[in-house]
């Protein structure tokens, strides 16, 4: 869903809901404005264990590009690439330390800023994990020896403040 952000005293006004995820949208108005797109989606468990839902939005100003010309939006997320078995499962009780990359308009050097938190309890309660490095980025996730489960939830920034928030539900399991 695509929405136009206006000041806080009033509502966020729906101007597209593509039926094909990366949709083309049409119709913007000339100057710039600041927009949010936001997405959620569901899997199956019968598909898929891991990762069964995630929500995103990003927040960022654009403007309608020239007649013919297609604009690349500044949006950003947060890739994950823990060191799991091969049912996806980490252990609890333990640290694991999980390498991620910022993708868009956020990586390289135009990071603004990350921060990453970590649910053991469906998304009941978030506790922050720092990121750890430069160009090499991780985090650090102290697994409770009780979860079974872990969601994250990052929120990234660029330097020209554009904000992209996404939460990964049940990213991966633990075992004991």
């Amino acid at each position: 869903m695509l929405t136009q952000a206006f000041p806080p005293e009033l509502v966020d006004e729906v101007i597209d809901e593509p039926s094909q995820p990366c949709g083309t949208v049409t119709g913007l108005p000339d100057g710039r404005t600041t927009y949010r797109i936001s997405t959620d989606v569901t899997r199956s468990t019968a598909v898929a264990r891991v990762s069964t839902r995630v929500e995103a939005d990003w927040t960022f100003t654009s403007r309608r590009p020239a007649a013919g010309a297609e604009t690349v939006l500044p949006l950003s997320t947060v890739r994950f690439a823990p060191p799991l078995s091969p049912a996806s499962t980490a252990e609890a009780g333990r640290s694991l330390r999980v390498p991620l990359t910022v993708e868009g308009a956020a990586a390289g050097g135009h990071l603004g800023s990350l921060t990453v938190r970590a649910s053991y309890d469906d998304g009941r309660t978030w506790r922050r994990a720092p990121v750890r490095g430069g160009e090499r980025k991780s985090v650090l996730l102290h697994h409770p020896r009780d979860a079974r489960t872990v969601s994250l939830r990052t929120v990234v920034s660029d330097k020209r403040g554009n904000v992209g928030r996404q939460t990964i539900h049940s990213a991966h399991r633990l075992t004991k």
